[in-house]
């Protein structure tokens, strides 16, 4: 019906607006995609971009949904950094809060009863839901690749993937570019140099929620695995230049279970943060590198 009327010669004082999300679009292999990039070539049609909201309005939102200026600058700028200000992971952790009693209603205001940090780990389910579906729609191929880079983080490299998937670094460059490419899940940052000559290809997850969604769907005998491939992967990357990511290192190889490589590089970052003066953080590394000494046998 679309094509047809707009590609009609005769004038008419009609005016169609319709709205969608193009990853259904992609996900679905639905055919209004090529539709609107046809009439859009023959300029039939005009594409307008909803941008994601700005802290500001992420503020305004809260304090017409909660008729209070007090909630609005916390709450507000929380939501924002949760949600980037996209406007569906918004309403949904808003939603959230509400139905979890952090946000409650005292008479005719409304009041914060819990810690807005729970926020942080909340994963709205419909969300949930969503995500997971397009992620079920994926290739099977594809999938695996997504989980072993949430393991690494919101952040990943193809070097550290394909480590994991224990594949060809180049077939995983190429199911990383085209699934960015369609805007699935991930954006492409560049490539980058590790100390042992290694080039390899950064991405990041578009959103959080989507690392956290994939990283969930995990077993526990696979992350320890994963973080254990990962952690050794980045550590022969870096070589003698290890130290200097040695947070990232005690964290793989601490879930991976590899505590003699754990209890290494937590008295490492230790003691880095004391020729900072940064003493809290000498004390939290130094305390966990020996709670993890015990399971260790006794040498030097």
């Amino acid at each position: 019906w679309l094509a047809a009327v707009a590609r009609r010669p005769d004038p008419a004082r009609l005016f169609v607006i319709g709205a969608y999300r193009p990853i259904d679009l992609i996900t679905h292999t639905h055919p209004l995609r090529g539709l609107v990039q046809e009439l859009r070539t023959h300029r039939l049609c005009r594409e307008v971009r909803l941008e994601l909201l700005s802290a500001d309005e992420v503020r305004e939102y809260v304090r017409q949904r909660f008729a209070s200026s007090t909630t609005a600058d916390e709450l507000g700028l929380r939501l924002h950094q949760r949600t980037d200000g996209n406007p569906l992971f918004l309403t949904a952790s808003v939603d959230t809060l509400i139905q979890q009693g952090v946000m409650s209603q005292d008479g005719d205001r409304w009041v914060v009863q819990g810690d807005l940090a729970a926020l942080d780990e909340t994963v709205p389910e419909d969300l949930q839901h969503l995500i997971t579906k397009q992620f079920e729609a994926l290739a099977v191929e594809d999938q695996q690749m997504l989980e072993v880079g949430s393991v690494s983080g919101l952040s990943f490299s193809t070097a550290e993937v394909a480590a994991g998937c224990k594949q060809e670094l180049e077939t995983i460059e190429t199911r990383c570019e085209q699934l960015a490419r369609r805007g699935q899940f991930m954006v492409e940052e560049g490539v980058t140099e590790w100390p042992d000559g290694t080039l390899t290809m950064r991405y990041h997850f578009r959103h959080a929620l989507y690392q956290q969604v994939v990283y969930a769907r995990l077993g526990s005998g696979q992350k320890v695995r994963l973080h254990r491939l990962i952690g050794e992967r980045r550590e022969a990357g870096y070589r003698e230049r290890a130290s200097e990511i040695a947070g990232e290192l005690a964290v793989h190889f601490e879930q991976g279970r590899d505590y003699a490589r754990t209890v290494r590089y937590r008295q490492v970052v230790a003691e880095q943060a004391l020729r900072h003066n940064a003493y809290q953080e000498v004390y939290l590394h130094g305390a966990a590198g020996l709670a993890l000494l015990k399971p260790l046998s006794d040498t030097p």
